[in-house]
């Protein structure tokens, strides 16, 4: 086998699982771009976390298509949806940081 076979194709399931694990990368150091250098306030907690969930979803999601798992690996990205739409949300709130104050309060309406 040459080295030109053993690299991943792209559109192959190596390569496209690769792309992924690239991705996460990209997440952590663009949530370390944004976080401010000092002090955190509640939005940043609940982008952490979201940052967080996030990753773990994908290292899961790769996990189970490497093991063949797709019933399992369909349900973390649905998932990995709710996690998108959350934080797209934040930018439809009223008063960010209060409403987020709420969620984490486990206040449902808001």
């Amino acid at each position: 086998m040459t080295e030109r076979d053993s690299t991943p194709q792209p559109g192959t399931l190596t390569h496209r699982l690769g792309a992924i694990s690239k991705l996460e990368t990209e997440l952590v150091d663009k949530a370390h771009a944004i976080l401010p250098k000092g002090a955190v306030n509640i939005v940043d907690f609940f982008i952490l976390g979201a940052t967080q969930r996030t990753l773990s979803q994908s290292r899961g999601f790769r996990t189970l298509i490497e093991t063949r798992n797709f019933p399992s690996a369909t349900i973390l990205l649905r998932t990995q949806i709710d996690t998108a739409m959350r934080i797209n949300g934040l930018r439809m709130m009223a008063n960010v940081e209060a409403d987020v104050q709420r969620i984490f309060k486990g206040e449902r309406h808001l």
